[in-house]
């Protein structure tokens, strides 16, 4: 997700990042991964697994979503 993108009204449910990799670009934000800058809004993220931060979700902003059940070894909503 960009830093000027807007992603929204959704929900998002099992998803995962690789457990080996660059752990900055792939082992962070198993349900969404964002950009500083980037907005999701209106959204579920639920049973989302990473392998470092966010569970849920790591970067970005988030308005009015719900995180539910994510998990990592640091930051499991989000991060």
């Amino acid at each position: 997700m960009g830093p000027d993108a807007i992603l929204s009204g959704f929900t998002l449910t099992n998803g995962h990042t690789r457990t080996l990799g660059a752990p900055a670009r792939e082992q962070r934000g198993g349900g969404l991964s964002g950009e500083a800058l980037g907005v999701v809004t209106n959204c579920i993220l639920t049973g989302n697994l990473a392998r470092q931060f966010g569970g849920g979700a790591y970067r970005g902003t988030l308005q009015d979503c719900v995180l539910v059940g994510n998990s990592s070894l640091d930051g499991g909503g989000g991060a």
